[in-house]
């Protein structure tokens, strides 16, 4: 059989995950890790040996946040250009992150316990990417329009008449308190969207955000609920819900709430934030071994 080319990609295994990196934008090795294993048998080492197989062809790239904080391979230039083909008519080109620090946990914070391919049959995640990016005709009907607000993400999950649909909202940055009522009116105006999972980094934000968006008493939907980053990135999915309607409900039981199919669900492990910790490791020093004693720092990212 004749070996594919150095600048050849497997359609079964490498199409897939540039495909994931174009939805979420960022990845550590272990997000992709866990994402492909249960599919491709992978040994952790065996996933960075791939991404740094792609690497070398040229199709992702290795970067570093602004805090340097976190290390997370990219798409570059040429790995979108070959998925292109593959992904629905785009109204706007694009793959890049804007904000790696951001993107890595809105990544994790989306997908937490339900990362592995087919983990659940019940729950659909749309991508701010392809909020972003994809026509309104490619996209779920049930979504609210982008053109007033883009969100990072939502939660679709399945129900007997309609999908159920909860907003992911992860704030690192203090907005305006207009920028706030704007946001507050999004939602107070689109009853389709059922919850708002915020991520904040303080209680006074949480209380700035309910604020502007409850300052029209007739129009306000309380549908909106808080974590703390520093709860969510120590605890995971196993963070607490300090104010809203679903307070004192770990993220996992918010989300779960939400489900009326749960033909897949597994009871939570007793080991906390098992899957969210991982996603957010980005250590490559975690996959050295004997088989890559050699590689050169320049071929990893720098």
């Amino acid at each position: 059989m004749k070996k594919l080319g150095r600048s050849s990609l497997s359609p079964r295994v490498e199409i897939p995950i540039l495909l994931f990196l174009w939805r979420w934008k960022v990845s550590t090795t272990s997000g992709v890790y866990m994402r492909f294993k249960p599919e491709f048998r992978w040994t952790v080492y065996t996933a960075y040996s791939r991404m740094k197989r792609l690497k070398v062809k040229g199709f992702v790239e290795f970067k570093y946040s602004d805090n340097c904080v976190f290390k997370v391979w990219t798409l570059s230039q040429r790995g979108f250009k070959a998925i292109s083909n593959k992904l629905t008519l785009l109204r706007e080109d694009g793959y890049l992150s804007e904000n790696i620090e951001h993107d890595i946990y809105v990544m994790a914070a989306h997908n937490g316990e339900w990362l592995p391919r087919n983990s659940v049959d019940d729950v659909k995640t749309i991508t701010e990417q392809e909020l972003r990016r994809i026509y309104a005709e490619g996209l779920p009907k049930e979504i609210p329009s982008v053109t007033d607000h883009r969100p990072d993400g939502y939660w679709l999950f399945s129900g007997e008449n309609r999908r159920k649909i909860v907003a992911l909202e992860v704030e690192l940055n203090r907005k305006s308190s207009e920028d706030y009522v704007d946001v507050g009116e999004f939602y107070n105006s689109n009853a389709s969207v059922e919850s708002v999972l915020w991520i904040v980094q303080s209680q006074a934000l949480a209380n700035k955000i309910v604020s502007a968006a409850s300052k029209n008493l007739g129009r306000y939907r309380d549908i909106h609920n808080f974590i703390l980053l520093t709860d969510f990135i120590e605890n995971g999915w196993d963070s607490t819900v300090f104010l809203g309607n679903f307070r004192l409900n770990k993220m996992q039981e918010f989300l779960n709430k939400h489900r009326v199919k749960q033909t897949s669900y597994r009871p939570s492990t007793n080991r906390k934030h098992v899957c969210t910790r991982a996603i957010l490791d980005s250590r490559v020093i975690r996959y050295e071994s004997n088989a890559c004693d050699n590689i050169k720092k320049s071929e990893i990212g720098n």
